[in-house]
């Protein structure tokens, strides 16, 4: 019968073995279910989702069953239901360890059972060598599963240790390949033209400098002399004919060498200008492949050395918890040995464990530190040494290229002075060509240019009052954001600065915000007269660097709050060019709405990975806005692009800017993921047109034959 007991205590045992990865996640209900019957332990086993089963728990099952049918005396079932007391109160910390900070939930779950294990295996040794524990076969039987655990821990603390010394050493080795970014090809091309270009003026400094002598040499020759003060004619004449002598055996000769210097340093200036051309055509190349390099290797650089950091501090979490795993696990299987020892070998062995100390420098980890970098150099051009006797032509700038999907933007965006109020960049008056794809040049906006509506006309003898707009106030539609001023030729739009409305702004002098387009706004520097409606001050000399052709003194006044016959209409000029034609300016107000984002029709599917099938639309890729040059709204600026392409259904937009096409996607083929960041958008998939062919109802007889009389049906599309 006793034999019968302990078979059924291991096929119990082989239950929870099996069930070790299915089981309940409420692991105390499991055990109290458990330790009624094993048929009731399969059942609870069959009604909870899956979930991991630690075994600790495996051995309080065993303890309460071992006593529930009488295989343990009085006194082993004590100390088993201490150790289960023990064990059990690891249960109670799971939910405060998921909030501590730092070490994983799991590792800390791990640290507390061994502990716990720990201690109560230790109390089991101590007792059984003084004499006050007394364990029988199955008690040890029990015990020996704990043990193999612990075997199982401490083999596993080498794996895990060797996978993280690998993830450190990959953290690494992804830092240095950032020096790959660095690399650009034949970028000797630019320096050989640069190097031919300063041998060139070099040589042409050399040839100024033989004419300056020459030609010096015959104009000092073809002085005339000194005034002999002479007292008569004849003395002063014989003094000119002396020094004509002279002048005349030389004269000659000397204007020829000027004449021949002079010829050779413009044939070489001529020579060194086609020179300069060509290595301005080189170099502008140069510089883009350059910059572009040198950006994505900073951004890899900041990226991979950030994520080696994480690396480190999520390691070092590890480390230390399989260490304190590993310290417990080899006390653990110490003590096991001082149970299962002779009588006469414990206390020994008893002495070695409670003195026990583990070493762990085996599971020390290496860390590096980030690798030096190749660097990166993009200092501009120094002076050269031939500059004050060669000066150069005036240089020609790098035109903006169409982009291909390996070349860069420019490396800086102009600048403005004044504050601007936009997320995209400040825009000009004048056309500006921006960088686009290899393939089709399609300017960037922030949007369609603002919807509007006519909402006064002015002529130049209208009274502008304070009245006046606020009679138009009422007919403002509620969409309106912003209105358009046409005076002339000149375009303005303006609208109100936060906290106020558009009909506040058209009776004030500084509650307005100016864009020539729509888009790009500024704050001007408000004229400082309260009855004046709109307008600025200074807008030339302030706003000159940012919009060259503008050259009016003030912004448009649409109004002043008096009623005298000299402020009628509008003010100041009806043109750009002109500074200011004064008061009576006809004029038109137009209110407008600003068009919707185009990224607004599209959803993000995902992020920071993009499907491996996603063939290319026709306009590829481009990386006109890289490093947000162009626009700061990397995906408003791809939804534009992807609006402008028939072809395309959806795009991948880096968080750095670069945009690619994409005709449609799959997600059959998996994802790639990408460590810098970016979107995957696309347009919502249309539904399918459908037609029906059959309506089939509850007793309807849909056999064979009855699908194939609705094949003729089914429309060849």
């Amino acid at each position: 019968a006793r034999s019968k007991e302990v078979l059924d205590l291991f096929l119990l045992l082989a239950v929870f073995g099996s069930c070790f990865h299915w089981t309940s996640g409420n692991t105390a209900a499991s055990v109290d279910m458990c330790s009624d019957s094993s048929s009731v332990c399969a059942a609870s086993v069959a009604l909870h989702r899956p979930r991991e089963l630690p075994r600790d728990h495996m051995m309080l099952a065993l303890s309460r069953n071992t006593l529930a049918r009488g295989a343990l005396s009085a006194e082993e079932g004590s100390h088993l239901l201490m150790l289960e007391a023990e064990l059990t109160a690891a249960v109670g910390a799971r939910a405060q360890s998921s909030k501590e900070s730092g070490r994983t939930r799991v590792a800390l779950e791990q640290e507390g059972h061994l502990g716990r294990i720990l201690a109560s295996v230790k109390k089991l040794a101590v007792g059984v060598v003084n004499g006050t524990e007394q364990l029988s076969e199955t008690a040890m039987t029990t015990l020996s599963v704990i043990v193999d655990e612990m075997q199982r821990i401490r083999n596993a603390t080498a794996i895990l240790h060797t996978e993280n010394q690998e993830e450190v050493d990959g953290a690494r080795d992804r830092v240095a390949k950032c020096d790959d970014w660095a690399v650009i090809e034949n970028p000797t091309h630019a320096a050989t033209k640069g190097k031919e270009h300063a041998t060139c003026r070099s040589s042409e400094a050399e040839s100024n400098r033989a004419k300056t002598t020459a030609c010096a040499k015959y104009l000092a020759a073809a002085s005339l002399p000194a005034n002999p003060q002479a007292s008569d004619l004849g003395v002063m004449l014989s003094c000119v004919q002396a020094w004509w002598r002279g002048f005349n055996t030389s004269a000659t000769d000397l204007a020829a060498s000027c004449n021949e210097a002079t010829a050779i340093h413009e044939k070489k200036k001529r020579s060194c200008d086609i020179a300069q051309t060509n290595y301005e055509a080189t170099f502008c190349s140069y510089h883009t492949q350059l910059t572009s390099a040198c950006s994505r290797y900073g951004e890899c650089r900041t990226s991979e050395v950030a994520e080696q950091q994480k690396v480190h501090a999520r390691v070092q979490i590890a480390s230390d918890s399989r260490k304190a795993q590993y310290v417990a696990a080899t006390h653990i299987e110490c003590y096991w040995e001082v149970l299962i020892a002779s009588p006469e070998q414990q206390p020994s062995l008893l002495e070695k464990c409670l003195s026990l100390q583990v070493p762990t420098s085996q599971l020390d980890m290496t860390y590096h530190n980030a690798p030096e970098g190749a660097g990166c150099d993009v200092s501009p051009v120094v002076d050269e040494s031939w500059y004050s006797d060669a000066p150069t032509n005036e240089c020609t700038p790098c035109e903006p290229d169409e982009l291909s999907t390996t070349s860069a933007p420019p490396t800086s965006a102009p600048s403005s002075s004044t504050t601007s109020t936009s997320s995209s960049s400040t825009s000009s008056s004048s056309t500006t060509s921006m960088p686009s794809s290899s393939t089709t040049s399609m300017p960037f906006s922030m949007g369609e240019a603002p919807t509007c509506s006519q909402l006064a006309d002015v002529s130049s003898t209208s009274l502008t009052n304070k009245a006046f707009w606020e009679s138009k106030c009422s007919e403002i539609p509620s969409s309106a954001t912003m209105i358009r001023v046409d005076m002339g030729t000149v375009t303005d739009y303006f609208k109100p600065k936060d906290g106020a409305t558009l009909c506040e702004m058209l009776v004030s002098n500084s509650k307005h915000l100016w864009s020539p387009d729509g888009e790009a706004w500024e704050e001007p520097t408000y004229y400082p007269s309260t009855k004046h409606f709109g307008g600025s001050l200074n807008h030339r000399t302030r706003q000159n660097s940012n919009h060259p052709i503008d050259q009016r003194d003030t912004l448009s006044f649409w109004g002043y709050a008096g009623s005298t016959s000299g402020t009628l209409g509008g003010c100041c000029s009806s043109d750009l060019s002109t500074s200011s034609g004064g008061w009576k300016q006809a004029f038109t107000m137009h209110t407008c709405a600003a068009t919707p984002p185009a990224v607004e029709k599209y959803s993000v599917s995902f992020t920071n990975q993009h499907p491996n099938n996603a063939p290319s639309a026709e306009n590829d890729c481009t990386n006109a806005n890289d490093n947000l040059v162009v626009s700061d709204d990397p995906r408003e600026f791809c939804a534009q692009r992807c609006d402008a392409d028939a072809t395309c259904k959806a795009f991948w937009v880096y968080a750095s800017g670069r945009c690619c096409l994409k005709a449609s996607w799959s997600a059959d083929q998996g994802f790639y993921t990408v460590l810098k960041g970016g979107w995957f958008l696309a347009l919502p998939a249309k539904a399918p047109t459908c037609t029906q062919i059959a309506d089939v109802s509850s007793t309807s007889l849909a056999n064979k034959a009855f699908w194939e009389s609705k094949c003729s049906e089914i429309p060849s599309s």
